[in-house]
């Protein structure tokens, strides 16, 4: 659109008469940038934690210890997804993991056994 002072020169229409509509189209401007701000922030899904931990496999009662190996390797996955990591042995019985995008608030961690 021309400014005022062209469409004056010009025969085209007026601008209304009330000093407050003419701040309107400012609040249309203020309110657009406000919605787009709100828009770029919620477009983005937020990305989540990054988890590293150790695995260390106890002997149980029956004096039974599973070795962990990097053939098949064990892993850690949270509980109620699909995210899932392998853990890399660092001896027979330890092993280290790192899940990425975990979650907020609290999560299960779940270790599964490499199938014989």
């Amino acid at each position: 659109m021309l400014p005022i002072y062209v469409r004056r020169s010009v025969g085209g229409a007026m601008p209304p008469a009330s000093s407050g509509s003419r701040h309107l189209s400012r609040l249309w401007w203020l309110l657009l940038i406000l919605a787009a701000g709100l828009a770029l922030l919620f477009a983005f899904p937020a990305r989540g934690a990054t988890v590293s931990g150790e695995v260390a496999i106890p002997v149980s009662d029956g004096g039974y210890q599973p070795a962990i190996d990097n053939w098949k390797p064990a892993k850690v996955r949270i509980e109620g997804t699909s995210r899932e990591a392998n853990v890399v042995a660092t001896t027979k019985y330890t092993g280290t993991f790192t899940l990425v995008d975990v979650p907020s608030g609290p999560v299960t961690l779940i270790y599964e056994e490499t199938p014989c």
